[in-house]
C-alpha cells in the first residue's frame, strides 16, 4: 500500500512501511463540521462535493490522530443560496469580484461602502466575519452589467448564461432589478438617506478620479439615474486547508501529542506573582506541541524557584475542594526534570 506518483516521465512509488497512507481530503460537504471548525463561519453555504465530509479525517481521529489548522478555509463572501429552504445550505458561487473590475460596488446592509471593492471574494468574506455580519450587497448600473457578461463567460459558478439571464430579467433568486435608490434602499432594508448618501460621495470620486475612502482603482461609471441591479450575497465555504497533524516524516501524531490546552501568557503572570511552589497538570506541558522554543517554560523558570508537575491523571476524581498532594519523583543525576509517583490525600 502507498502511493504511485510520476517524477521526471517515470513512475515513483512510496510505500507504507508498517503504516498507512491517508488521503483525508476537504470536509466542506458536511456542514456540521463546518459548524464545528469554522467557528467565523457557522451556518454558512458550502459548495462542496456532497462526497467531501472529511471521511478520512473522522475515520483517523476515531484512533486518536491529531488535527490541525481545521478553521483554515477558502470562504468567498459572494454567496448564492442554491435552495430557499433555510435547513438547505449548498450555495454557489457568484463571480461579484470580477464584476467589480467593471465598476459595481459591494456594499453593508446598512447601504455603506466597507471595503476597496477591488479585493477579492475572500477578503470581502473575512471582513464580514470580524463584523459577524452574513449579508453582502453588490450594486451595478446597466451599463456595468453589461460590460461583465460581454467580457466574463461565467456569472455564477454552476450556472449557464441562460439560467443567469432569467435571474436576471426576472429576479427573486439574487438580483433585484430596481428603477431608482429608493427602491433599492426598500429592497435592501436600509436608510435612503445613508444609501444615497454614499453614492453622492462615489459618484464625486469616480468624476475626481480619486477614491479617497478606500482607494480605489477600478472606477467606471457613475450611479446617476436607474434602472440598478442591485446582488444580494452570503459567504460560501468550499476549500478547507487543515488536516492530520503529522511530524518532519509525514507520521500521523495522535491526540496526547497534538491539540492540548495549554495556559495562555494571562495565566502564566498570575502564577508568577503569587508565591506557589508548583503546578500541576494533566497534559503533556504548559507551551503547544508547535512551540519549540518552549516560551512558557523559560517564562516560568527564568527567576522562580517553582516546579512544574505534567502529565497528572484522575484529576477528576479529586473533586473541587482542598486536597494533599506529594510527588515522588526518580532521583536522577544531572537531569532537568525526571518520571515521578504523584499521589494525593485527604485527611
Amino acid at each position: 500500500m502507498g502511493v504511485k506518483a510520476e517524477s521526471n516521465g517515470k513512475p515513483l512509488y512510496v510505500r507504507a512501511t508498517k503504516g498507512v497512507v491517508i488521503a483525508t481530503g476537504g470536509f466542506c460537504g458536511d456542514v456540521n463540521m463546518i459548524d464545528k471548525f469554522i467557528l467565523d463561519f457557522r451556518g454558512a453555504l458550502t459548495f462542496a462535493s456532497a462526497n467531501s465530509e472529511g471521511q478520512g479525517l473522522k475515520m483517523a481521529e476515531k484512533i486518536g490522530a491529531a488535527s490541525t489548522h481545521m478553521n483554515f478555509a477558502a470562504v468567498y463572501g459572494y454567496g448564492v443560496p442554491m435552495s430557499k429552504d433555510k435547513n438547505n445550505r449548498k450555495g454557489w458561487i457568484f463571480r461579484g469580484h470580477v464584476m467589480n473590475l467593471y465598476g459595481s460596488i459591494t456594499l453593508n446592509k446598512e447601504g455603506r461602502r466597507f471595503i476597496n471593492d477591488d479585493q477579492n471574494s475572500t477578503k470581502v468574506a473575512q471582513f464580514l466575519a470580524s463584523h459577524q455580519e452574513r449579508t453582502v450587497y453588490q450594486l451595478a448600473t446597466e451599463a456595468q452589467l453589461s460590460d461583465f457578461m460581454q467580457n466574463d463567460p461565467i456569472q455564477v459558478i454552476g450556472w449557464d448564461r441562460t439560467k443567469f439571464n432569467q435571474e436576471k430579467e426576472e429576479g427573486g433568486h439574487f438580483i433585484n432589478k430596481v428603477n431608482s435608490l429608493e427602491e433599492c434602499a426598500s429592497e435592501m432594508g436600509c436608510s435612503f438617506d445613508t444609501l444615497k448618501n454614499t453614492i453622492d460621495v462615489y459618484n464625486r470620486s469616480v468624476a475626481s478620479g480619486n477614491d479617497e475612502e478606500f482607494g480605489r482603482r477600478f472606477m467606471k461609471g457613475q450611479f446617476l439615474s436607474g434602472p440598478f441591479y442591485l446582488f444580494k450575497c452570503t459567504p460560501v465555504v468550499g476549500i478547507t486547508i487543515g488536516g492530520l497533524k503529522v511530524n518532519q516524516r509525514m507520521q500521523v501524531l495522535n491526540e496526547y501529542f497534538g491539540n492540548y490546552p495549554c495556559i495562555d501568557d494571562e495565566v502564566l503572570d498570575f502564577i508568577l506573582l503569587r508565591k506557589y511552589k508548583g503546578i500541576g497538570f494533566d497534559v503533556m506541558g504548559i507551551d503547544p506541541i508547535s512551540d519549540v522554543s518552549l516560551h512558557r517554560h523559560k517564562k516560568l523558570f527564568k527567576n522562580k524557584e517553582i516546579i512544574n508537575i505534567e502529565n497528572l491523571a484522575n484529576l477528576d476524581q479529586c473533586g473541587g475542594g482542598l486536597f494533599n498532594f506529594s510527588c515522588f519523583p526518580l532521583k536522577l543525576e544531572n537531569a532537568d526534570g525526571a518520571p515521578t509517583r504523584a499521589v494525593a490525600w485527604w485527611e
